[in-house]
């Protein structure tokens, strides 16, 4: 587990190993020829705290990163206030923490922050927002997997009155037409 990871803005690559915090949040690189700490001019670079929360595939979660839930709602995780009930007092009230907030296209809703719910059940970590950009993971290769057997099956259809014939990985197969299949 990482306790932070750092974005250089100028390089536009993300940075996992030898950086440092002080304790008053000064940024500090290792470096590497001649083993001393040098300081860092922070607007060249985002820290990104680690929630200490992971996703459904065991990936670990951090500050910006972008959620994406089995819903196919995408949210970016950011340090925030969010309004929490308190069913003790029956009052509505503030928290602060980490929050998601709600990400369509490349547009944050800054209408409501959310707090971050089930990550490990429910979401996965697609990508991360700096500087007003959604930058997407690449993929892990199952859609195109996909689209490839969709294009496969397409090309060996035969499509009758009643049935659908076809071949997948040389395997025939026949289903009714009425499956939906062959829409």
């Amino acid at each position: 587990m990482n306790e932070f990871r750092v974005y250089a803005t100028k390089n536009q690559e993300m940075l996992y190993n030898n950086f440092f915090l002080d304790q008053e949040g000064k940024l500090y690189k290792n470096n590497q020829k001649n083993g001393m700490l040098e300081h860092c001019e922070q607007e060249n670079y985002i820290i990104m705290h680690s929630l200490n929360r992971y996703d459904i595939a065991n990936q670990e979660i951090f500050n910006y990163d972008i959620l994406r839930y089995e819903t196919g709602y995408e949210f970016v995780v950011v340090f925030g206030k969010y309004p929490a009930f308190c069913p003790g007092d029956n009052l509505l009230e503030t928290n602060q923490g980490f929050t998601a907030i709600e990400l369509k296209g490349s547009k944050l809703v800054n209408e409501y922050t959310y707090p971050l719910s089930d990550t490990e059940l429910y979401a996965k970590v697609v990508g991360y927002y700096v500087n007003n950009k959604a930058t997407y993971l690449p993929d892990d290769g199952n859609v195109a997997i996909i689209d490839e057997i969709v294009n496969s099956i397409e090309q060996n259809l035969i499509v009758n009155d009643n049935v659908v014939e076809g071949l997948i990985n040389n395997e025939k197969f026949r289903l009714p037409k009425e499956s939906g299949l062959n829409e």
